[in-house]
């Protein structure tokens, strides 16, 4: 028998409630995963809708009229696409931090929406398909504003450029102490205390290149990149032991390092801050295809 109306049906008759409790429990399987159910709900004037739970949420509704009804409530999570696959007609996964469904192997995939159903109907051949026509709201690159982006930062990329070209791509442990500052803790540690490893902040920095264009600042920028990125070669610059007290006895020296590294990194590494944390998109509405899309905006 497939997962229709009828099996949703028979599967709920054939499970006894669980007894002592208030209201009724039906699990789907083991009696004590009681966070996985099948419910009835009663509709005036029409037979009843039966509902898979899980946990807090009534993933799959069986409809009198065939119809089935996929609900996330917002939990785009691999389990949840796997209790849908398994209690329903059709596949559904997660992939890109959306839940897909595909109603057949060839056909189309659609995205959950997070705050609302998707309805499926089953056609004359059988196969399931949207009641109601489903576009994609996809998040793309606006080329005008990601060319203004970008932009102001053609200055600093050149003198990077420049700089690494002089230096043979090494950019030096007593630059960075300049550059970035030099501190230590209480416990003796010491760090760079500017050094603006977080995105946001390097980003952030980036954007004051519109107003301050000098080299002081580009140093400092290139230096944070510099201690934050991957680079193709480093060498030891300083070793700082620390005093084998009872509270350093296992402690292990610190190093720091004189850092090799190339323009492209340097590039690649602004580009995909501004793509990231930059007013460069727009959204565009897509038909659906037999492959799953990049960048949705989540339906409400």
């Amino acid at each position: 028998m497939g997962l229709d109306y009828r099996w949703a049906n028979l599967k709920w008759e054939s499970i006894k409630p669980i007894r002592g409790r208030a209201v009724d429990v039906r699990p789907l399987g083991r009696r004590h995963r009681d966070w996985e159910l099948i419910r009835r709900r009663e509709q005036f004037g029409s037979q009843p809708v039966y509902a898979l739970r899980y946990h807090n949420t009534d993933c799959v509704e069986y409809h009198p009229n065939g119809d089935i009804v996929l609900f996330c409530g917002g939990w785009h999570t691999v389990t949840t696409g796997q209790f849908m696959s398994k209690h329903s007609p059709v596949w559904v996964w997660k992939q890109n931090n959306v839940l897909w469904v595909r109603c057949y192997p060839e056909g189309p995939v659609y995205p959950l929406p997070s705050s609302k159903g998707l309805r499926f109907a089953r056609g004359e051949n059988g196969r399931y398909k949207p009641v109601d026509k489903v576009t994609i709201t996809k998040r793309v690159v606006d080329r005008p504003k990601a060319k203004a982006a970008r932009e102001h930062v053609q200055p600093f990329l050149q003198w990077a450029k420049t700089f690494l070209t002089l230096s043979d791509g090494w950019v030096m442990h007593e630059t960075l102490k300049q550059s970035l500052g030099w501190a230590t803790t209480e416990a003796g540690v010491y760090y760079y205390p500017d050094m603006l490893i977080d995105r946001r902040n390097q980003f952030n920095l980036i954007q004051t290149l519109r107003e301050e264009q000098n080299a002081e600042t580009y140093l400092q920028l290139l230096c944070s990149f510099v201690a934050s990125t991957p680079n193709e070669e480093r060498e030891i610059a300083e070793t700082i032991e620390f005093d084998r007290t009872s509270m350093n006895r296992y402690r292990l020296p610190q190093q720091f390092y004189d850092h090799r590294t190339t323009y492209t990194v340097i590039y690649n590494h602004v580009y995909r801050l501004i793509q990231e944390f930059g007013d460069v998109y727009k959204t565009v509405e897509v038909e659906p295809t037999d492959k799953v899309q990049l960048k949705v905006v989540q339906n409400a």
